[in-house]
């Protein structure tokens, strides 16, 4: 089963992906699948750029980057600090589960990460030590759909909640916060008493409560002003 990919997006883009597709292989890198070269028939001048795969290392530039997916003894990261955004696989080969992990836990991005395993142990611990906001086990791009918290960790986000989700519907909810404390007139007046006299504010309250707001807080007598002090 094939699968049609496009130009990328101008000159500019297709010279910058070959360069970093160049630069792992003068840092020592293998190139497992060269996509550079690609000729497409009636499209001499197209911006076309074929799948390419890369063998690197953590401290290559087409490296440090976000999404990775762990395959038994090898993990696979796409991207890295720049961003290739082109048809380009970069694969890092790790000693075990741990290291796999440390790897990913090392980038400073942090989109999301997945894990193709049997064991539900394995995958439980992938889930539970990896630091990136997406985790896959068993699914290659773990992109929830919209009813879901989507997000990255670490260089993977801005500001501080997701826009799909709960966390989207939050985004645009004002919260009101109610107190409804129903007691009679004379036990707000002793509450009111009592929080002046434990706020570590100065004691000495003194209030004007006339007649048209006694009956909020206290009893008046005869009609007339009352000045409480505390």
């Amino acid at each position: 089963m094939g699968k049609n990919s496009g130009p990328v997006i101008s000159p500019h883009s297709k010279e910058r992906i070959t360069n970093l597709v160049a630069s792992a292989e003068n840092e020592g890198g293998k190139i497992l699948l060269d996509g550079r070269n690609l000729v497409v028939p009636n499209y001499p001048d197209g911006n076309f750029v074929g799948p390419t795969i890369i063998k690197a290392g953590t401290s290559m530039r087409c490296y440090q980057s976000v999404p990775c997916n762990f395959f038994g003894s090898a993990w696979v990261n796409k991207g890295h600090r720049e961003e290739i955004f082109g048809p380009v696989l970069v694969v890092l080969e790790a000693d075990d589960l741990d290291d796999a992990i440390g790897i990913i836990n090392d980038n400073r991005y942090g989109n999301g990460a997945a894990i193709f395993t049997q064991s539900g142990a394995t995958g439980r611990k992938f889930e539970v030590d990896v630091n990136v906001g997406q985790i896959g086990i068993n699914i290659p791009i773990p992109v929830p759909l919209p009813m879901f918290s989507w997000s990255g960790n670490k260089g993977s986000v801005l500001g501080d909640i997701g826009f799909y989700g709960k966390s989207g519907i939050n985004f645009y909810t004002q919260n009101k916060v109610f107190f409804l404390p129903w007691f009679d007139r004379e036990m707000q007046i002793e509450m009111l008493f009592r929080q002046r006299r434990h706020s570590g504010e100065p004691r000495m309250l003194l209030g004007i409560v006339l007649r048209l707001l006694c009956p909020l807080i206290t009893k008046c007598d005869g009609g007339q002003s009352s000045i409480i002090a505390v």
